[in-house]
């Protein structure tokens, strides 16, 4: 009778770990639901040494205008689609994702910089 008095008071055994073989199927799954865009930008090589790289988002990130509505989907695309975080204290992502996607950020920056420069003249100065 002691015995089973025992064996009542034991914890269960912890739960078993997921099936890795979910989330190779998760994995599998969005890669199939990629844009010509990302997959363009997934393919794209990390621009050459002579150019500086950004590190940093410009301080109107994430703006967007009419005039530079395909400047702005392809670099939103890319950086979607690279900064993926690992868990809640990845803080390299981020980064690693902007040298990725060096062109489009370029593109839209340009765009963006000349629609707020046009966007911010003085209107007594446009004669």
């Amino acid at each position: 009778m002691r015995h089973d008095s025992l064996l009542l008071l034991s914890p269960p055994p912890p739960p078993p770990p997921p099936p890795l073989s979910l989330c190779v199927t998760r994995e599998a799954t969005s890669t199939t639901t990629t844009t010509t865009a990302v997959t363009l930008a997934m393919t794209q090589s990390l621009p050459p040494a002579s150019e500086k790289a950004i590190t940093r988002l410009p301080q109107y990130f994430p703006t967007l205008c009419k005039q530079c509505a395909t400047q702005t989907d392809t670099f939103f695309r890319c950086f979607e689609t690279h900064a993926i975080m690992a868990d809640d204290h990845d803080v390299t992502t981020a980064k690693t994702s902007l040298q990725h996607c060096q062109t489009e950020l370029r593109e839209y920056m340009t765009c963006m910089e000349k629609y707020l420069a046009e966007k911010n003249k003085p209107w007594w100065k446009v004669w």
